[in-house]
């Protein structure tokens, strides 16, 4: 008998105290083929798996050890996401090799088999919708989609491996449970503060709206809470910046899904009341009272978060007030200005806070606005006339680095104001009018100007939010601006989105 030269396989199992394991194949005496078992064993995917949803929770552990919110965690629940993806691409990817070399490519047919195919397309798919362009267009189709195949991969692993040991299976329903156990703590939290709890929609121009609720919260303006309203998304429950605790306020910029039937129901019910809920305590702010100079910028709707940094400035100054105050808002055109009216007015009246408005579109010259409100189109209610005060050049939307100069009109005789420090002035705005510039600001000769006023002793501190252009923006103009023998910088940014 020629037995020994006829083709076999024996399968071997070689494992170690390590968490890596191999399977050793032998198709013949001369051919040797070896496969990580599960690209290293099942249960290091799916303890990866768990730490991915782990780090997701709203509520979790992790916020209360590291003295920050859970949005602080998203940078490590998208790097090990991505780890995830990639991990199980290679184990496909030399899988698939290996069965092509026994020519045994017919087992993927099998029904585990067709369970691991599907997990790892769900996986694909949220690595693409993850994508951050993909991301900011279309927010809640990512989120829905993502939450949705989650639950899905967690389902199909399950088919994938049904010889599971006792260990995996525990695995498997502890990584499960961990969202469902999220969503009841956020469900009770909500359910704390429905009875009696109603809110105002106010439609603004430019589409946004305003929500005033009828309850104030604990919560520090600034910090950002998840709301509530079932009459317009019952099953959905969405994160705003708070620009008031007392009471709980918010200004929402409409975009599309819930932003946008918010504020379509706002136009169509102008004064109407809805039940609504509220769940905060999410967003750690540092104290921007124990610094001695501070910068505010904001873009758009980003002001949310500024204006009540700066409001809560002014309100409770605390024991030793804070110098001086910068306060920058980037809009598109005057009728934004009505968003935070009443802000605004409070902020002039506080000789520390210096107020600046740049606006970007079709403006040539700086004018001065009456803060007396704005129809829903976004006409002015009263006329504007152009600033006596100061005539400032524009600035190049090309050129941010260039430093915008405050040259005296012919009219003007009043010198300009040596403490503002920098080459912006608001002139004769009042409690009733600001002053508005064209143009982008000059986030660097704003922030050489806080480094020249202010020496190696004093501490100062940058908070922007906005889009992520103008955020890249403040970051690079920071770093930049570190010296020896300057200031000390901390910055603090917020995003509109995850």
């Amino acid at each position: 008998m020629e037995f020994a030269s006829a083709p076999f396989i024996r399968r071997i199992r070689v494992t170690s105290n390590r968490s890596w394991s191999f399977n050793r194949i032998i198709v013949s005496p001369l051919t040797e083929v070896k496969i990580p078992q599960q690209f290293g064993k099942i249960m290091v995917a799916l303890c990866n798996l768990a730490f991915v949803i782990f780090l997701s929770l709203k509520n979790t552990p992790l916020a209360i050890l590291s003295a920050s919110s859970y949005e602080t965690l998203i940078p490590l629940h998208k790097a090990a996401g991505y780890t995830c993806i990639v991990a199980s691409l290679v184990h496909a990817i030399v899988y698939l090799k290996a069965l092509a070399q026994l020519d045994t490519l017919h087992d993927m047919l099998e029904p585990a088999q067709i369970a691991g195919i599907m997990g790892g397309i769900a996986l694909l798919l949220i690595g693409v919708l993850a994508l951050p362009y993909i991301r900011r267009q279309r927010y809640e189709l990512f989120y829905t989609i993502h939450v949705i195949l989650s639950a899905f991969i967690l389902i199909v692993v399950a088919l994938h491996r049904p010889d599971f040991s006792g260990r995996a299976i525990i695995i498997t329903l502890f990584a499960a449970s961990l969202p469902f156990m999220d969503r009841a703590i956020r469900a009770f939290k909500f359910s704390c503060n429905f009875m009696g709890n109603h809110a105002a929609l106010t439609a603004l121009p430019n589409g946004a709206t305003r929500v005033t609720l009828r309850q104030s919260s604990k919560a520090t303006p600034g910090s950002h809470a998840f709301l509530w309203l079932p009459a317009i998304r019952f099953v959905e429950t969405h994160p705003f910046t708070l620009v008031s605790s007392n009471p709980a306020e918010f200004v929402v910029s409409s975009r599309d899904g819930f932003t946008s039937a918010l504020h379509q129901y706002a136009k169509e019910f102008p004064g109407k009341t809805l039940r609504c809920s509220l769940n905060t305590g999410y967003g750690k702010l540092p104290d921007f009272k124990s610094y001695d100079s501070i910068l505010l910028i904001a873009g758009g709707s980003g002001a949310s978060f500024t204006f009540a940094v700066a409001l809560d400035l002014s309100r409770n100054p605390g024991p030793s007030p804070s110098g001086s105050i910068t306060f920058v808002w980037v809009i598109r055109d005057k009728a934004s200005i009505s968003w935070f009216d009443a802000e605004l007015r409070e902020l002039l009246l506080d000789p520390r806070i210096k107020v600046m408005i740049q606006i970007t579109n079709n403006v040539e010259s700086s004018t001065v606005v009456s803060l007396s409100g704005y129809s829903e189109k976004g006409s002015p209610a009263t006329t504007e006339e152009e600033s006596s005060q100061t005539s400032l050049p524009t600035m190049a939307l090309g050129d941010p680095e260039k430093a915008i100069e405050l040259e005296q009109t012919a009219t003007s005789e009043k010198p300009v104001d040596p403490e503002k420090g920098m080459s912006y002035s608001v002139g004769e705005a009042s409690s009733s009018t600001i002053a508005t510039f064209p143009g982008r600001p000059s986030i660097p000769a704003l922030m050489e100007s806080l480094v020249d006023n202010e020496d190696s002793t004093k501490r100062v501190i940058v908070g922007a939010c906005g889009p992520e252009g103008l955020l890249e923006t403040v970051k690079d103009t920071t770093s930049r601006c570190i010296r020896p023998d300057g200031p000390s910088f901390t910055l603090h940014t917020e995003g509109f989105g995850w």
